[in-house]
């Protein structure tokens, strides 16, 4: 089983809970896809944790990566779970004049 939860956001985004939803719903679905295929599993109780920076136009970029022995696979199926299914959703007016135009915020994927 994996786990995905968000560890670190501006508290603007609790004003965007559908959105942040959608991009976590979005992430968990690709990283278990990724998972399922590589039929890799990395060690059970590892984790890893990625900062990434989102933008208005829903663009991503990871700017720190912390691995707690999940392998190379590990790693490699956290960045892609973030990086292949973008961009995600335009952020609407509302968003931008309250987010400005990137957050950053960070998951933790949990391989259990």
């Amino acid at each position: 089983m994996a786990d995905i939860s968000i560890v670190g956001m501006d508290a603007h985004w609790s004003e965007f809970g559908e959105y942040l939803s959608e991009i976590v719903e979005i992430i968990q679905a690709q990283w278990h896809s990724i998972i399922h295929d590589s039929r890799v599993s990395p060690p059970h109780g590892s984790y890893v944790i990625v900062t990434f920076k989102i933008n208005s136009k829903g663009e991503t970029e990871i700017t720190k990566i912390e691995d707690a022995d999940s392998g190379k696979q590990g790693v490699f199926s956290c960045q892609n779970a973030i990086t292949y299914p973008q961009p995600f959703r335009k952020w609407p007016d509302t968003m931008v004049a309250i987010l400005g135009d990137s957050q950053e915020l960070t998951f933790t994927f949990y391989y259990r």
